[in-house]
């Protein structure tokens, strides 16, 4: 297929275990030396039934093998620790802000360009502001929420909604040739839904296609267009801007189907709003 196909960029999902880790690779290094290739690898570990999808004898190959090709991986904050844990690059677990922006760092240097770290919780913005006052460098994206002067809108809302739980997504790049690194934090309300399965996938699945595509941009983020601006066509970055809204609005307006957790809405109408509907 990468022959016949001029293939732009590539997701890896479930590796499961060695064997399979080497035939990807050894496939993906023939092919980098051919044709520049954008690498997602999502380091899936256990499926939302808690199954095993990566074995522990898979780990080292996968740190090894795919990590050093990969343009961006995507774990959540349980494979992160795995990964970290297995080059003893972890103290303990991964509980706040400030240890992912510490822990996605650690992870960039196991070789890939960039690194997405899924999964994070804050309560209110100011979580997120006071960690950016102590970092400057921080650049904070905000989608679907409300800003400070906009307080006249929550009118009617019950408290609960009023303060509810916030999703953090943190991705550090490197930019340039001298070893730089730039951070973003992605924030939006968290929805409580159990049409959730399939979440991770698809937010990788959706990254690539922006990197494949090199988006101009579905998704301008209300209240947040100065930055938008300021983000290049096609880098991970938007890409990944893109791929946290549309697995936002997925979830938001998803069809509850049958017991238990399921699917995204992945035909979304993708108009944005002017003022996001609260969750």
């Amino acid at each position: 297929m990468l022959d016949d196909i001029d293939v732009l960029a590539i997701k890896t999902g479930m590796l499961r275990d060695e064997a399979t880790i080497q035939v990807v690779a050894s496939t993906l290094k023939k092919y980098h030396r051919e044709t520049p290739l954008r690498l997602v690898c999502d380091p899936v570990r256990v499926s939302a039934l808690g199954d095993a999808l990566l074995l522990d004898s898979a780990v080292g190959p996968l740190i090894d093998e795919i990590l050093p090709l990969a343009t961006l991986i995507t774990p959540n904050k349980s494979e992160a620790e795995l990964i970290l844990l297995h080059r003893r690059k972890l103290k303990a677990t991964i509980s706040s802000l400030a240890d992912m922006i510490s822990a996605s760092k650690e992870l960039l240097t196991l070789g890939p360009k960039a690194v997405l770290l899924k999964g994070g919780s804050v309560t209110t913005m100011a979580e997120v502001r006071e960690l950016v006052g102590t970092n400057p460098g921080i650049i904070v994206s905000k989608y679907g929420l409300l800003d400070e002067n906009m307080n006249v809108l929550q009118v009617g809302l019950g408290e609960s909604d009023r303060t509810s739980h916030l999703v953090v997504d943190v991705l550090q790049c490197s930019v340039g040739a001298g070893g730089e690194v730039e951070t973003w934090i992605f924030v939006r309300p968290r929805i409580e839904s159990l049409s959730t399965r399939g979440a991770g996938c698809t937010l990788s699945a959706a990254i690539v296609c922006g990197l494949a595509n090199g988006l101009t941009g579905n998704y301008p983020p209300p209240f947040f267009v100065p930055l938008w601006r300021l983000i290049a066509v096609g880098s991970v970055p938007q890409a990944v801007l893109n791929g946290t809204i549309h697995t936002h609005l997925g979830i938001l307006h998803a069809f509850p189907v049958g017991a238990g957790r399921g699917p995204l809405n992945h035909v979304h109408s993708v108009v944005s709003r002017s003022v996001p509907r609260w969750v």
